[in-house]
C-alpha cells in the first residue's frame, strides 16, 4: 500500500497484476491407480521392496462418485450451477425420485453413459449425500434419455 496515496494499491495481489495461468485455474484430480481411486491430496506412497516388487501403501481411497464429481466441479462451470443443482435436489424430493438427462451412446451391453453424464451425475449424488439425502441406484431410460433413481432423506432409504 502506498502511504502517500492510500488509494493507489501496487502489490502483486490485485488481480490486474496476477499471472495468468496458461491453462486456467489449477485443477486438482483424483489419482486412479489399478482402478482404484485416492484422495489427491492423501495419495499411495509407491514402494519398491526386496527382489524390486513394488507396492503401494497408504493413501485415502475415496468412492468413484466422489472421484467423477471431483472432475465435474474441476470443470469451468457457472456460479450458481450448485445452487440451482441444490434447488433441483429438493424439487426432486418431493416428487420422491431424481429424473436428469444424459449423454449416453450404444454399447454391447446396452447404453454406456459418456464420461460428463457420469460426472454430472456422480455430482448430483454426492451434493445430495451433502445435503442430508440418499440417491439410489440410476436406471437409464432409453425414450427420454433420462436416467431416474429414487431419492429420500437419510435414514429414510429404502430402494428395493
Amino acid at each position: 500500500m502506498n502511504l502517500e496515496n492510500p488509494d493507489f494499491n501496487n502489490s502483486a495481489e490485485t488481480e490486474e497484476n496476477q499471472r495468468k495461468r496458461p491453462g486456467g485455474e489449477l485443477a486438482i484430480k483424483p489419482v486412479e491407480i489399478e482402478g482404484v481411486f485416492y484422495d489427491p491430496y492423501d495419495p499411495p506412497k509407491l514402494f519398491e521392496g526386496p527382489g524390486g516388487k513394488k507396492d503401494y501403501v497408504g493413501g485415502k481411497e475415496i468412492t468413484k462418485d466422489e472421484a467423477y464429481s471431483m472432475m465435474f466441479w474441476n470443470k469451468e462451470r457457472a456460479e450458481g450451477l450448485r445452487g440451482a443443482m441444490e434447488d433441483n435436489i429438493n424439487n426432486y424430493l418431493k416428487a420422491g425420485f431424481i429424473s436428469i438427462f444424459v449423454d449416453a451412446e450404444k454399447s454391447e451391453g446396452g447404453f454406456e453413459l459418456k464420461q460428463e453424464s457420469k460426472e454430472k451425475l456422480s455430482a448430483y449424488r454426492v451434493l445430495a449425500e451433502k445435503l442430508g439425502y440418499i440417491i439410489g441406484p440410476y436406471k437409464y431410460n432409453e425414450k427420454s434419455g433420462n436416467v431416474q433413481a429414487k431419492i429420500s432423506k437419510k435414514g429414510e432409504a429404502t430402494f428395493n
